[in-house]
């Protein structure tokens, strides 16, 4: 009998399994497997090089979930798994598999924040794989540690990490392998960003892109997206829309949808910087969405900050930022604490938000709590600019101005250190107003003139109005100076001077300002019309830009409607199926003798109506990925009450939620009711009057579901509870609960009553 649950189980499990296999989308993540258990268990028992092999694959795809969800659960899985490979791989003597220990081991220090442990642990691996043989193992090992050393955010890591890369890199010319070589190249442009060598990384990745071409690499989309972040740094923002638009256009011809979320969010903060706000903002949603499905908790949490400050403040939204934030903060509570501390993201955004609403002690507090990270964490340079830079806004605006133009300098050393344009750009322009409250009039001249040389040189804008108005209060200023004391020496001497010598020095005087007079307005003039051409030129390249991208876009909108449709013509077909295996199986039972094989088949056909209803549920519905429990429930229930002569006389009663199952749990939810409502029509109701059968589902807290089915008949059998439960059905219940990760209860209450509760995750 049990071995006859288990094949029928199966089988249901393979239809199923068929039935959906063209639903799930392509998203390209990886999962722990459910069995990882059982693989850990058979490597300790019985252990080999592709055992062990194979779960130190299992420890990556962990390390991926606790490096994204910070899921403790899966903190203990990998340090399961991870005693697994050390002791198998001691065992049967296999080198690899011991150093990969050592090597995976400290990546989860390191993620852990145990930097001192984690060196440690790595430098015993490091030890093996510079010796080792053949060098193959020591190129890849040199890729790894470039990645995991880079996670200290040290500027001295930066260089070790270019050595690295550039270990592997000499192999892997020496053995022609293009693919590795164009990562490592790839990798080690990123690290000269990182580093302030724009103009290094800008040739590095320019270069490899005309390679990848040459060798149809696939992944030139990451390379023209590096690039894009290349140009937006230094300013050049039609060349990185150019770029941005290159890596989406190309990895959508190849059907690679895994960074889309990292193109949009691009693609996102380059229309910010060029003022296209609503633009911009739709971008980065379009970005969260990407990342939403990866599960992604930290670039969600960024992007929504970066909504707030570059979209929604320069809007003057200031109330809507605060709500959109604590909103953010209140969702993702794991991803926006990290050690009981608020992340920088959050951090820097509330500090803004409550000073624009007028609550400034609020607003201090958030900002001296950033400074501490970036001060006691040893931040990279690119992180402590716009932190530094902030807390000088914070200080300008509430008028304490040494402090203020203390910060702004500060900004102003890193900025030129890493050569980031947009950075110095906004800090001269600070600086200028700082030192123009001050009165240092000279000092504000050459920090605007900064800030216009830096302007012109990433936007070809015209020389501001300002710095002439300044030149001319300041000459004035000294003029006028100068004009008093001409006319007290010329009282004085009023007496000594004649009429004719005072007339002709005025007239001098009038045409030689007359003179600066025209000059300045005319100078003006020309600034002002060769200003006007050169944005008119800017506009025409941007609207064609932009352009471009709402046809990307409308293009992009029309393959998620193709896509959706094909889901449900593969549910129709689904049914299809379904209905021909359902009609085979009425076939077969017109040739059938015995009763037993007769009630087998009719039991089949109910459960693969159960599960032909969920697929014409979804075939119905608007959305492809749910079904809707309020409107299953009664057709199954009527479907159960036509298909036996004794159901006619019991009356069904329902109080079902307006619950949303997705397919991978409204299949077993629709085969436990098919099973017990089925069984209390057969066993439940000899010689009970008034029958009925009651079926609830209900939303519980934390989305779980309670579904109770429960009957007014004869109850469960004595013996039911002492364990002596052999029946396929009853199998099949439990089997299906374990699946759904539920938990099943059943009692006699005035009848059968059976309770099963879910996650609806």
């Amino acid at each position: 009998m049990r071995k006859l649950f288990y094949s029928g189980l199966s089988l249901l499990f393979i239809v199923s399994i068929l039935a959906v296999n063209g639903l799930e989308l392509q998203a390209q993540f990886h999962y722990l497997p459910e069995d990882w258990k059982t693989v850990t268990q058979d490597v300790m028992t019985n252990p080999d090089t592709n055992k062990v092999n194979s779960i130190i694959s299992i420890s990556r795809i962990a390390m991926l979930d606790y490096f994204y969800g910070r899921n403790p659960a899966k903190l203990k899985i990998i340090e399961d798994v991870l005693e697994s490979i050390r002791k198998s791989s001691e065992k049967i003597g296999y080198l690899h598999g011991q150093n990969m220990y050592l090597l995976i081991k400290s990546r989860l220090l390191n993620l852990q924040g145990e930097d001192s442990i984690a060196l440690r642990v790595y430098d015993q691996a490091m030890k093996f794989y510079k010796t080792s043989k053949p060098y193959y193992t020591a190129a890849a090992f040199y890729f790894q540690s470039g990645s995991w050393q880079f996670r200290t955010h040290s500027k001295d890591i930066f260089v070790a990490d270019s050595s690295y890369y550039k270990n592997a890199l000499a192999y892997f010319i020496s053995v022609n392998n293009t693919l590795a070589q164009a990562s490592l190249r790839r990798a080690i442009a990123f690290i000269y960003i990182k580093d302030g060598q724009t103009s290094l990384a800008e040739h590095e990745l320019t270069e490899l892109y005309k390679f990848q071409e040459k060798i149809n690499d696939s992944s030139r989309h990451k390379t023209s997206d590096l690039l894009a972040h290349c140009y937006a740094i230094t300013g050049r923002f039609n060349n990185a829309i150019s770029a941005a638009l290159q890596s989406l256009n190309y990895s959508i011809s190849i059907n690679d949808t895994v960074d889309f979320g990292l193109y949009f969010y691009r693609l996102g903060r380059i229309t910010y910087n060029i003022h296209e706000l609503d633009k911009g903002t739709n971008f980065l949603k379009q970005s969260l969405r990407m990342f939403e499905l990866q599960c992604d908790t930290s670039m969600i949490i960024h992007i929504n900050s970066i909504i707030c400050q570059e979209g929604l403040m320069p809007q003057k939204k200031y109330q809507q930022a605060l709500t959109l934030m604590l909103d953010v903060v209140k969702k993702y509570p794991s991803g926006a604490k990290d050690d009981k501390v608020l992340n920088r993201d959050v951090i820097n955004t509330l500090a803004e938000c409550y000073y624009q609403t007028g609550q400034p002690a609020l607003a201090e507090k958030y900002y001296l709590i950033e400074l501490g990270f970036v001060n006691n964490q040893g931040a990279s340079f690119e992180k402590k600019i716009p932190i530094y830079f902030d807390v000088g806004m914070f200080y300008l605006r509430q008028g304490n101005l040494e402090k203020a133009k203390d910060f702004f300098q500060q900004t102003l050393t890193l900025s030129e250190l890493t050569n980031s344009l947009p950075a110095i750009r906004d800090v001269q322009l600070q600086l200028f107003k700082v030192d123009s409250i001050q009165g240092n009039y000279a000092s504000a001249i050459a920090h605007y003139q900064a800030y216009k040389i830096v302007t012109d040189s990433m936007f070809s804008e015209a020389k501001s109005n300002q710095v002439s108005e300044l030149e001319i209060q300041y000459g004035t200023k000294q003029k006028e100076k100068e004009l008093q004391l001409l006319t007290k020496q010329s009282e004085l001497q009023a007496v000594a001077i004649q009429q004719g010598k005072i007339i002709r020095n005025a007239t001098i005087a009038g045409a030689i300002m007359l003179m600066i007079l025209a000059l300045v307005f005319f100078s003006r003039y020309q600034i002002k019309h060769r200003a006007n051409t050169e944005l008119s030129k800017k506009q025409e390249e941007i609207n064609l830009k932009n352009n471009e991208l709402e046809k990307n876009i409308e293009d992009k909108n029309k393959l998620l409607d193709e896509k959706e449709w094909l889901i449900k013509e593969i549910h129709h077909r689904v049914k299809n199926n379904l209905q021909i295996v359902i009609s085979l199986l009425n076939t077969q039972s017109n040739y059938l003798k015995t009763k037993e094989a007769i009630a087998a088949i009719s039991e089949s056909r109910h459960r693969m109506q159960a599960v032909s209803l969920v697929h014409v549920k979804l075939y119905e519905s608007e959305n492809a990925m749910s079904v809707s429990m309020k409107s299953y429930i009664p057709e199954l229930a009527e479907h159960l009450s036509t298909s036996f002569d004794s159901a006619s006389a019991i009356n069904f009663e329902l109080d079902i939620d307006d619950v949303y199952l997705n397919i991978m749990r409204a299949v077993p939810i629709g085969l436990i009711l098919n099973e017990i409502i089925t069984n209390a029509i057969k066993h439940a109701f000899a010689h009970v009057e008034g029958a009925t059968v009651l079926v609830r589902m209900k939303k519980k807290e934390n989305d779980e579901i309670m579904l109770n089915i429960k009957d007014n008949g004869k109850g469960l059998p004595g013996h039911f509870f002492d364990g002596e439960r052999n029946s396929m059905g009853i199998l099949l219940i439990e089997g299906l609960t374990r699946q759904i990760e539920g938990k099943l209860e059943y009692e006699n209450d005035g009848g059968a009553s059976f309770n099963i509760t879910f996650k609806n995750d």
